[in-house]
């Protein structure tokens, strides 16, 4: 019996130790598969990031291929053509151009004269050259008409174009803008030419189409935010051989203040007797304008708007009272003039607001702004106006926006004008390119 049971227990002992041996085989053979297919697996990748390379290598070569092919093909069309689209001087890096459209409908008020309404335009194209020399040159053309034209235009002030003014349809004029020439060191530049205004001023005391005529110089450090302005400049020359004039300048200088929003400067501008006899009429004396201004401004931005809040402060140290001034009054008493004015921003609107008051010497009248003396009609630029400036504009896109402007003033002395008081309305649409 004994026996038995130990020949079964052998036998069960063999039969495991097959079961066992062949349980490990077939295991050694899956770990041998898994390897195998492994090693597959990587080499299908590496093949695939192979082939990937090469139809990218491929397409590349392609497409450099196409490339040249094209342009090979345009230079054949215009070598055929015998033109080219644009060609720069050799020494030219890049050129741009810009510019704008103004379209304005414009009302006037002004006291018994009555109401003279009309559409303008203003159209403006400006060119940039930089060269690998260290020059910019820039140059600019504008609608506009001959100094002193019977369709509104006012010389220096003015690049608006009046619709059908002297003929019906009649064609537009453009001019010479500004031409000039700049050179740059670091922080210091040099601008030859005429250009536009260099000093930092309100858009009373100069007009804002006005275009410095002479050179100008400027420094700006940029860590410490102080700038220095300062420039010659011809205001006219009398040219004729019978013409015992004497030409007419000015020479200019500014410092001031640049950083963190705020900006301050104050400026000093010395016309010579020429300007103020020749230029403006014996009427005036030959007393020099010289003009003493200071400009402060403040700008920021908070999350939902942006703000800004300024004033400027003229006074015409040249004035004295041995003849009357340009307007009305004694120059001694009339050689002020002050501005005050704030802009909000919010979204895409823009509110603004200024109140001014120049009077009768505080400002040469022919470089100041035209449409605030234009509301009363006196045909001296701001000079013996006060009142009220109110404008709002809108971006409908990017380039192109909806604004209007609101002037009411009234003479500061009485002049003996018959519009010593009115009101102006400017509508525009304007589109930048």
């Amino acid at each position: 019996m004994l026996i038995r049971k130990l020949s079964a227990i052998a036998a069960i002992s063999g039969i495991c130790t097959l079961a066992s041996t062949g349980l490990a085989d077939e295991t050694a053979e899956l770990k041998e598969m898994l390897k195998k297919q492994q090693k597959q697996i990587e080499m299908l990748q590496q093949n695939a990031k192979e082939l990937k390379n090469t139809v990218q290598k491929q397409q590349t070569v392609h497409n450099e291929a196409l490339t040249h092919y094209i342009k090979n093909e345009i230079d054949r069309a215009l070598e055929a053509k015998g033109t080219g689209l644009l060609t720069l001087g050799s020494n030219v890096e890049n050129l741009t151009i810009k510019g704008d459209l103004r379209v304005r409908y414009e009302v006037i008020s002004a006291g018994d004269e009555g109401d003279l309404d009309h559409f303008r335009q203003r159209f403006r194209l400006g060119f940039l050259w930089k060269t690998n020399e260290g020059w910019e040159i820039g140059a600019g053309l504008a609608t506009g008409h001959a100094n002193g034209g019977s369709n509104g235009a006012k010389g220096a002030t003015s690049s608006n174009d009046t619709y059908s003014r002297q003929s019906p349809f009649e064609n537009g004029d453009i001019f010479l803008d500004y031409a000039y020439a700049k050179h740059k060191w670091e922080n210091t530049s040099l601008t030859l030419g005429q250009h536009k205004n260099p000093f930092v001023s309100t858009s009373l005391l100069w007009d804002s189409d006005v275009r410095f005529v002479g050179v100008t110089g400027q420094w700006a450090s940029p860590d410490s935010g102080f700038f220095a302005t300062g420039g010659a400049y011809v205001v006219q020359t009398f040219d004729s051989a019978s013409d015992e004039n004497d030409d007419a300048n000015l020479l200019a200088a500014q410092l001031g203040y640049e950083a963190n929003g705020l900006t301050a400067a104050l400026g000093y501008y010395h016309f010579d007797s020429a300007t103020t006899v020749d230029t403006i009429g014996a009427a005036t004396g030959d007393d020099n304008i010289q003009l003493v201004s200071a400009y402060l401004e403040y700008a920021g931005k908070t999350d939902s708007f942006k703000y800004k809040v300024y004033g400027e402060y003229t006074i015409n140290i040249g004035a004295d009272d041995s003849t009357s001034s340009q307007a009305a009054g004694s120059q001694e008493s009339e050689d002020q003039a002050f501005v005050l004015g704030a802009e909000i921003g919010v979204d895409k609107w823009k509110f603004k607001y200024a109140y001014a008051r120049f009077e009768s010497d505080s400002a040469l009248s022919s470089l100041s702004d035209a449409d605030f003396g234009n509301t009363v009609g006196t045909g001296t630029g701001v000079n013996n106006v006060e009142g009220h400036i109110l404008g709002v504009s809108y971006n409908v896109t990017k380039n192109f926006q909806v604004g209007g402007k609101v002037i009411l003033a009234e003479e500061v002395e009485d002049s003996g004008n018959n519009a010593s008081d009115g009101e102006l309305l400017q509508i525009d649409f304007l589109y930048k390119f």
